[in-house]
């Protein structure tokens, strides 16, 4: 008897899953579909001492960085590889981030929110082509997205040039 419960509970389990939709799959644009240009990450302020700047990595290899408080952190630049540029273009496309809306917080990517969190500015410069998406870091729904912020400060080892400024 305790048989048939458990091949019920098992079939009754297989059928749900079976029966839910799933998303359609997004083909994923290739670094030659979307042959960027340059991205560039811009991290805001917040109520308190987070760093604050804009990044920009070229196709180039180039890599500028500039902070919002430029008495505290002065500006710096650096070089990176061009595959680890073509990988973060990659791993846009592959977390769909050409068709992410242009601001996260208010769409169905934000279900739930905290407050007084900065945002992080990620833009994407492709030709003619730009999409900017909108980060409220206070949005709990957008994990692929925050990793590509994160993967772009550690490529371009912003780490480097970032000074926390004194609370006046």
């Amino acid at each position: 008897m305790e048989m048939k419960r458990i091949a019920a509970a098992a079939a009754a389990a297989l059928l749900t899953l079976t029966a839910c939709p799933r998303p359609a799959a997004r083909p994923a644009e290739s670094t030659a579909q979307v042959r960027a240009d340059s991205i560039v990450l811009e991290r805001t302020r917040c109520y308190g001492t987070c760093p604050a700047y804009r990044l920009t990595l070229t196709r180039a290899g180039q890599v500028r960085f500039a902070s919002v408080w430029p008495a505290d952190t002065p500006p710096g630049a650096g070089t990176i590889a061009a595959a680890d540029f073509a990988s973060l273009v990659d791993e846009a496309a592959r977390i769909g981030f050409w068709e992410l809306p242009a601001r996260i917080e208010g769409s169905r990517l934000c279900p739930t929110y905290a407050t007084d969190l900065p945002s992080v500015y990620l833009t994407i410069h492709a030709g003619a082509r730009t999409k900017r998406v909108d980060d409220y870091l206070g949005c709990m729904g957008t994990p692929e997205l925050r990793a590509l912020e994160v993967r772009i400060d550690s490529v371009a080892g912003s780490r480097r040039w970032i000074r926390v400024p004194e609370l006046r």
